[in-house]
C-alpha cells in the first residue's frame, strides 16, 4: 500500500518535473527578446568569478560573432565605495545573464550620443540621443565582449584544438563626462579583424574624477576602474578565445587620453601590449585637471554642501548627496574646459606624462596614434554657413582660456596669447594668401579659422608633441596617421559637407558601420574600401606592433613606415593612404614651442612688480634728463669756443 501510494506520488509530480525546464527556457527568452530575434543559442563561458551566458549575432556576410554584454568587473561604487578605488566583483552562483547592455554610468545630459539601434523591423539606424534615454546608475562598472564564433567554439569543445587570438579594449571618450562601453559595437571588427574586442563602462564626471588633492579624495577612479577592467581581462579572456600576453588598448579623445595616461601609468605595467590613442593625449593640458580642488568646492557649493577648508567634511557630505544631483551641477565649457579630469595622484600618475616620458618612465609597447583633418567642426555643426559667421578677438580669447588655462592673474598674458594667435592664423595667413589688402581688413576670423586654430592646439598639436617625444626616447616604434576621409553618404556632414573628417568620424570605420547594412548612412563602395583598409590596419597593429607587416596582406598597397626623429612621416589615411613626410610642422612648431612662453611662463603683473616697474622708469627718467642736458651743456661751450675771435700772431721770425 505505502509502495502504491509512492508510485501515485511520482506518477503526479513527473508532468511537473518535465514542464518545470520548459518554463525556465520560456522565461529566459521572454526575457531576452533581442537573443530570441539574434539566435536560439545561448553559449556559457567559465569566469574566474561564476558562469556566464552569451548571445550569438548574424553578420550581413553570414558570418556569427558571440557576444557576452554587461559582464561586471567590479562591486557597485556607491554609498561608502563612493570616491574611492574600485572593488573586484564578487563570485556569483549560478549562471548570469549577460545578453543585454546594462546601465550607463552616471552621466550628465547635455550633449547628445550617436547610437546604433535597431527599429522594429530590425533596421539598423543611426540616431544622436540624450544619455537620459538610456538607464543610469551608479552599478555600471561593466565589460562587453566580442568573439568570431569559431574562436569560442574551439575553446569549449573540447574535441577541437584550442587557438587564442589578439585582444582589442576600447576606452570611449566623451570628455570624461559622457558616453559608455555600448556605444562602440565591437561585432564587425572581432570578425573582420580576427581579434577579440572588449568594451568598458567606468565612472565619469565627478564621480569617476574628483579630487581634493590629498587623501579623502585622490581622484583618478575613473582610471582605476579601467584597471580593475584591465585585470579581469588579464584574469578571464583565455576563456573567451582571447590572448592575455596580446592586449591592444585603444581609444578616441578622452579615451585616447586614457590610453595614453596609461602608458605612463606604474600601476598599468604588463596589462598591455600595444597602444592606440586617436585624437587624444595625455600631454594635452585639457587632459590633465591642473587645480581639482577649485572644481571639487564649486560642485559642493552647488549642492549646498557647507563651505569648509576641511575636505573630510566636505567628502563626507558629497557622499550623501544623489548621483544625478552630482552629474547634473557639472558642465563643460567650450573648447575642452573639463571640470573633472585625471589628476597627478603620486599613485596611478606619478607626475606629468611629459616629464615622466623625458625620463623614461614609461610602458614601452608600441605606440600608434593621430587625428582627423578637420577634427572640432563637430563642434560647429549647428552653423548653416560658418563662412559668413565672424569670431571676434572676445570669443577667441574665451575659447583660448578654457583649452589652454595660461597661467596669469591678469589679463595681459591672455591678451599677448591672443594677440599672437590671431597674427598667426588670421593677419599672416590672410597675407600669404596672395591678398594685398592692409592689416586692417584682416581683423576677424571666421568659423573655419576657429576649427582650425582648436583643432591645432587642442588635439593636433598634442598628438605631435607626444610623437616628438617618443621618438627622441626611441624605443619603440611609433606611428603617426592623419584620417583625411569624408563620406558624401555620412549622416551627419550630409547637408553640411564643411564638416569634413571630423572629430571621431575614423570611428564609424573602424567599427565596420559600412559593412553593417545601416539604413541612413556609409552605404557607398567608397566607405566599404576605407572601412576595410582601416580594419586591417587597426587589427594589424594588435597582432604584430606593426599596422602593414612585410609579410602580411597583399591588400594593403603601401608601407607604414614608424616616425623617427630623422623621417617624421605619418600616413595620410584617406580613399587611399599615402606616407607622407609630416607637413603639419610649421602650425605644431607654434603651439608646441611658441604658445608655452604664454601658458607656461606667464607675464608677472603684481604689485611689487609693478612697484619696481615704476621706480624703474622714474629713475631712468632722471638719468636720462640729467644725461640730455650735461651733453647739452658740453655741445654748447664746444660751440661757443669754436665762435669765439681768434689770437692774431706776430709774422714767424725769419732764419738767419
Amino acid at each position: 500500500m505505502i509502495t502504491l501510494s509512492i508510485s501515485v506520488k511520482l506518477i503526479l509530480l513527473l508532468p511537473i518535473i518535465l514542464v518545470i525546464p520548459l518554463c525556465v527556457s520560456i522565461e529566459v527568452l521572454q526575457s531576452n527578446p533581442s537573443a530570441a530575434n539574434t539566435s536560439t543559442t545561448f553559449p556559457v563561458a567559465e569566469t574566474a568569478n561564476g558562469r556566464v551566458r552569451g548571445k550569438v549575432l548574424n553578420l550581413p556576410n553570414n558570418k556569427r560573432v558571440v557576444t557576452f554584454l554587461d559582464i561586471p568587473y567590479a562591486e557597485p561604487p556607491f554609498g561608502l565605495r563612493r570616491f574611492k578605488a574600485p572593488v573586484p566583483k564578487e563570485p556569483w552562483s549560478g549562471i548570469l545573464s549577460a545578453t543585454e547592455f546594462g546601465s550607463l554610468c552616471i552621466q550628465h545630459k547635455h550633449f547628445k550620443i550617436k547610437d546604433l539601434i535597431s527599429n522594429k523591423k530590425q533596421i539598423k539606424l543611426i540616431e544622436a540621443r540624450s544619455p537620459n534615454q538610456y538607464r543610469q546608475s551608479e552599478d555600471c562598472l561593466s565589460l562587453n565582449i566580442y568573439v568570431p564564433e569559431p574562436v569560442f567554439e574551439s575553446v569549449t569543445n573540447p574535441t577541437m584544438s584550442t587557438y587564442t587570438i589578439p585582444v582589442m579594449v576600447y576606452i570611449h571618450g566623451g570628455s570624461y563626462e559622457i558616453s559608455g562601453g555600448r556605444f562602440y559595437p565591437g561585432e564587425w571588427l572581432s570578425s573582420a579583424g580576427g581579434v577579440v574586442v572588449v568594451t568598458m563602462n567606468y565612472r565619469l564626471g565627478p564621480l569617476g574624477f574628483l579630487s581634493t588633492k590629498d587623501r579623502y579624495s585622490p581622484g583618478n577612479y575613473g582610471m582605476l576602474d579601467q584597471i580593475l577592467a584591465l585585470k579581469w581581462v588579464q584574469e578571464n579572456i583565455q576563456s573567451f578565445g582571447g590572448n592575455p600576453d596580446n592586449v591592444t588598448i585603444f581609444g578616441n579623445s578622452a579615451g585616447g587620453a586614457c590610453v595614453s595616461l596609461h602608458m605612463v601609468s606604474p600601476l598599468s605595467k604588463g596589462l598591455f601590449s600595444a597602444a592606440i590613442a586617436q585624437s587624444g593625449s595625455s600631454v594635452a593640458r585639457w587632459a590633465i585637471q591642473r587645480n581639482p580642488f577649485r572644481y571639487a568646492s564649486r560642485l559642493a557649493r552647488s549642492v549646498d554642501c557647507p563651505k569648509s577648508a576641511n575636505t573630510k567634511n566636505l567628502m563626507k557630505c558629497l557622499r550623501r548627496v544623489a548621483a544625478n544631483a552630482l552629474a547634473r551641477t557639472t558642465r563643460m565649457a567650450d573648447a575642452l574646459g573639463i571640470w573633472f579630469a585625471p589628476v597627478v595622484d603620486g599613485y596611478f600618475l606619478p607626475d606629468y606624462p611629459e616629464k615622466l616620458i623625458q625620463r623614461g618612465r614609461y610602458n614601452m609597447v608600441p605606440f600608434m596614434t593621430g587625428f582627423t583633418k578637420d577634427e572640432v567642426s563637430i563642434w560647429m555643426e549647428h552653423y548653416e554657413d560658418p563662412a559668413e559667421e565672424q569670431v571676434t578677438k572676445e570669443k577667441l580669447k574665451e575659447y583660448l582660456k578654457n583649452m589652454l588655462d595660461p597661467k596669469a592673474d591678469n589679463s595681459n598674458n591672455l591678451e599677448a596669447l591672443v594677440h599672437a594667435v590671431h597674427t598667426e592664423y588670421v593677419v599672416r595667413r590672410h597675407h600669404s594668401s596672395g591678398f594685398n589688402n592692409s592689416t586692417q581688413n584682416a581683423t576677424t576670423a571666421n568659423i573655419h579659422t576657429l576649427v582650425q586654430i582648436l583643432g591645432d592646439a587642442g588635439l593636433k598639436a598634442p598628438c605631435v608633441k607626444h610623437v616628438q617625444l617618443l621618438a627622441n626616447q626611441n624605443y619603440t616604434p611609433v606611428y603617426l596617421y592623419e584620417f583625411t576621409y569624408s563620406s558624401s553618404d555620412d549622416w551627419i556632414s550630409k547637408d553640411r559637407p564643411w564638416l569634413g573628417a571630423y572629430h571621431e568620424s575614423e570611428m564609424y570605420y573602424i567599427l565596420g558601420y559600412p559593412q553593417l547594412a545601416v539604413k541612413n548612412a556609409y552605404r557607398t563602395l567608397e566607405d566599404q574600401a576605407v572601412s576595410n583598409l582601416l580594419v586591417k590596419l587597426w587589427s594589424n597593429f594588435a597582432k604584430y606592433g606593426n599596422p602593414t607587416p612585410k609579410h602580411y596582406d597583399v591588400q594593403i598597397n603601401f608601407t607604414w613606415q614608424p616616425y623617427t626623429k630623422d623621417e617624421p612621416v605619418y600616413a595620410d589615411l584617406g580613399e587611399q593612404a599615402i606616407v607622407k613626410i609630416s607637413d603639419h610642422m610649421s602650425s605644431m612648431n607654434f603651439w608646441i614651442n611658441f604658445v608655452p612662453l604664454f601658458t607656461d611662463y606667464p607675464l608677472k603683473n603684481d604689485r611689487r612688480v609693478q612697484c619696481n616697474l615704476t621706480v624703474f622708469v622714474m629713475t631712468s627718467s632722471f638719468l636720462g634728463l640729467t644725461s640730455f642736458l650735461c651733453i647739452t651743456l658740453i655741445l654748447y661751450a664746444c660751440i661757443q669756443r669754436r665762435h669765439r675771435p681768434g689770437v692774431v700772431l706776430k709774422d714767424p721770425p725769419t732764419s738767419v
